[in-house]
């Protein structure tokens, strides 16, 4: 490994063709080849599937989530935007995922993803009326001295440069928990549209 990377051990890289990112693979494939509304009608028990255990599938994710709410790739891992969205979105495809944000043992979960989700949001700060207006930069109406410090795009885990990917992720995951207007919508747009390839 060169200055700066992670060195990779074995046992880490037998870990990577098993975590969340390949069971949410595997749910949106199922999901997409089974006919989901015949399945909802006819079976009451979604439980009970002929091709995929809903019930251990929803327990592995379950145990991944980290202690800040956001959901790692394997058990005991740190939380990191992409899988955090797949671990959500494997749940809500199983239909799983509003039971299990409810469950007791589970309380405050939500909550917790919620808040861990806002706070992958960077925020650009608004005009100092006081400030010298030759040495501010303005752009779409917010005023800032240096973008990539002040860019309101999304980062995929505490402190770490944000990325327009993670828009995707984590906006992703608060929409499918209908709590996408709590991110600061205007500002992530303007950071993807600055973000463009001309």
């Amino acid at each position: 490994a060169g200055e700066g990377e992670e060195k990779t051990t074995v046992e880490e890289k037998v870990d990577d063709d098993c975590d969340l990112r390949f069971m949410y693979l595997t749910i949106a494939i199922w999901y997409l080849l089974t006919d989901q509304n015949n399945k909802s009608s006819n079976n009451n028990n979604n439980d009970k599937d002929p091709y995929i255990n809903i019930q251990s599938a929803t327990s592995y994710i379950l145990s991944c989530v980290s202690y800040d709410g956001s959901i790692g790739l394997t058990p005991g891992r740190e939380g990191h935007g992409g899988s955090t969205f797949c671990g959500t979105a494997s749940l809500h495809l199983l239909g799983t995922l509003d039971a299990s944000m409810a469950r007791r043992e589970l309380r405050g979960w939500k909550e917790d993803l919620i808040r861990w989700c806002v706070m992958r949001q960077r925020s650009l700060p608004k005009r100092d009326e006081k400030e010298n207006e030759e040495e501010l930069i303005s752009q779409n109406g917010y005023y800032y001295h240096d973008w990539d410090k002040y860019a309101a795009g999304m980062q995929g885990r505490p402190n770490k440069l944000q990325d327009t990917c993670y828009s995707y992720w984590i906006g992703g995951t608060l929409h499918m928990m209908n709590e996408s207007h709590v991110l600061d919508g205007w500002a992530l747009r303007d950071y993807v549209l600055t973000r463009q390839s001309p």
